[in-house]
């Protein structure tokens, strides 16, 4: 048996001193588990974004309208009766 870059082949195992078998351990690799949370923060985040932009534009449109001399303002709503 030729000694490894890993470690020295163990001869009672028959496998190299990192890759122990505890009692109990399957080959087989379980599956992870798959965590719904970070899928909540992500829409979140998205979702903060997306009313980030649109309360943005609102204010950028607003502050357009109130700067330019020449825009329609919508009409005035009062109480008062046109005669």
């Amino acid at each position: 048996m030729e000694p490894s870059a890993f470690g020295v082949w163990n001869l009672e195992l028959g496998t190299f001193p990192n890759s122990v078998k505890y009692p109990g351990m399957n080959d087989r690799s379980e599956p992870k588990p798959k965590y719904t949370w970070p899928w909540f923060v992500l829409a979140l985040v998205v979702l903060g974004v997306v009313l980030f932009v649109v309360w943005v534009s609102a204010e950028a449109r607003r502050l357009h309208r109130q700067r330019d001399p020449y825009s329609v303002s919508p009409p005035a709503l009062t109480n008062s009766i046109p005669k």
